[in-house]
């Protein structure tokens, strides 16, 4: 299942990633694939396709280990949107053992990825996953990668 996740996604075009993961889900369901999903991941070459697999995986942060150990391995990534999922997992995660990794990100050299470290710890530190997007913490800006909470 792993080679056919990186023959899916593993490309530039967002459309063609987008189409192989549809056909991925409707062939295995969603959560089936977390494992080939996170063993995928560091075999990829087009970032495109790491931050598809970040995003789907966001919404596992909370239960499953291994999606929280690829997010901290993800905030190294060259790319700087794979390195803005990493943290929005593990700002949806809500774990405190996440901080140390984010907190290397604080003298990154590109400026977004510093703020998307900081509203990611800010999110894990109040204990509230909606802060990451509600930077201003304002209660009017909702987050809900998981679909409902």
């Amino acid at each position: 299942m792993v080679e056919e996740v990186i023959a899916a996604l593993d490309r530039t075009s967002q459309r063609e990633i987008d189409a192989g993961t549809e056909d991925l889900f409707a062939r295995y369901g969603r959560e089936s694939l977390v494992g080939a999903f996170v063993q995928a991941f560091p075999r990829m070459r087009h970032w495109e396709g790491r931050n598809a697999v970040l995003f789907w995986l966001i919404k596992f942060a909370r239960k499953l280990p291994e999606v929280v150990e690829l997010a901290k391995q993800a905030l190294g990534d060259k790319a700087a949107l794979v390195r803005m999922q990493a943290c929005a997992a593990l700002a949806f995660s809500l774990r405190d053992d996440a901080l140390p990794a984010l907190e290397g990100l604080a003298s990154h050299r590109h400026m977004r990825t510093r703020e998307w470290a900081e509203a990611a710890m800010d999110a894990i530190r109040h204990k509230n996953h909606h802060y990451f997007v509600d930077r201003g913490h304002t209660g009017r800006s909702f987050w809900a990668p998981d679909g409902g909470s």
